[in-house]
């Protein structure tokens, strides 16, 4: 079967940059740049300000919130630049979908960090933290899991360019004293108005991702088993805060994980995989029983879940990539 991207977008937001902005900055980059490169490009872009921020010390990091305010909507730009240069050159296929829509998996999460990495100037929240990582995972794998189900991408007028400009004007806006000092003010009771934010945030990812659900009944069990796994583990991060660096972790690695499976099945017109939540719950309630009854083993648990969930997803990843059709240089 004859390759075909297929994608109904209701953003007025990305419209624009597509038929504007996009065409005029492909014309721009050197024409030694493949479609594929300008995605890694892209991609590599969020993880430097990922890295960079989690390297520098909790004070020191925040001058550099500007800086990865700048490089997220770069990059943001760059994700539809790839695909104009693919069709400019007659180069779009499977290869360029996947590495497209996987990276996009991870890079959702590592923009979720630099967010909450910027307005926790105080004490964390690991239950609102944990939520907006599961809204995170559970509306991306719903998009994709509606994709194989639909044939096509459909995406709300408030959809994920909508959601990175807000990342953007949020890390931007820190750089304001008066902003700053804003986004730390209590809202309602114990509630800053940055919790509120997140709040409002995740509000709007869960009820894409129900949505889809409701309307998509093929991938309504690998939806909501997620949706609903990300929120008990949220429920489980409040009780126990140490688990609030491990559920995200668990979390970007099942997405991405998975998520690579769901968009090779779509290319390959395969069945839709299952979702592999047993392990994610048995290294949940293994870490919080060592945070219970033995706490100093509680950091090799983490490193063990860490290091087993990284290699795990990066190998569904390969295993993915390397089951497409027509396979064509990466680069």
């Amino acid at each position: 079967m004859a390759y075909e991207y297929r994608c109904t977008d209701d953003s007025l937001l990305t419209k624009w940059i597509s038929k504007h902005l996009a065409p005029r900055i492909e014309k721009i980059l050197p024409s030694a740049l493949s479609a594929n490169f300008i995605t890694v490009l892209g991609t590599a872009l969020v993880m430097v300000s990922g890295l960079t921020v989690a390297a520098l010390p909790r004070g020191s990091s925040f001058v550099w919130f500007g800086t990865s305010a700048a490089l997220i909507w770069l990059y943001c730009l760059l994700d539809h630049v790839d695909g104009c240069r693919a069709r400019a050159r007659g180069t779009s296929g499977p290869v360029g979908e996947f590495l497209d829509h996987s990276l996009d998996a991870a890079n959702i999460f590592i923009i979720a960090y630099l967010v909450l990495a910027a307005g926790r100037s105080g004490a964390p929240s690991p239950g609102i933290d944990s939520l907006l990582n599961a809204a995170c995972a559970a509306v991306t794998i719903a998009t994709w899991c509606e994709q194989h189900a639909v044939r096509e991408i459909r995406l709300p007028a408030l959809g994920p360019v909508e959601g990175l400009l807000c990342a953007v004007l949020f890390l931007f806006s820190l750089h304001v004293p008066a902003m700053h000092v804003f986004w730390s003010r209590p809202a309602f009771g114990p509630l800053t108005c940055f919790d509120v934010l997140l709040l409002v945030a995740t509000a709007g990812m869960f009820a894409t991702t129900f949505k889809i659900a409701l309307s998509t009944p093929a991938a309504r069990p690998a939806v909501l088993g997620v949706a609903l796994t990300g929120i008990l583990a949220s429920a489980l991060a409040h009780l126990f805060p140490s688990l609030a660096a491990l559920v995200p972790l668990l979390l970007g690695c099942l997405t991405f994980g998975f998520a690579a499976g769901v968009i090779s099945a779509h290319l390959n017109h395969l069945a839709l995989p299952s979702p592999a939540l047993l392990p994610l719950w048995a290294a949940l309630l293994a870490a919080a029983t060592t945070l219970l009854l033995v706490p100093p083993l509680w950091p090799w648990v983490f490193a063990c879940a860490a290091l087993f969930f990284s290699f795990r997803a990066f190998g569904l990843w390969g295993r993915a990539f390397l089951s497409l059709p027509s396979p064509r240089p990466l680069l």
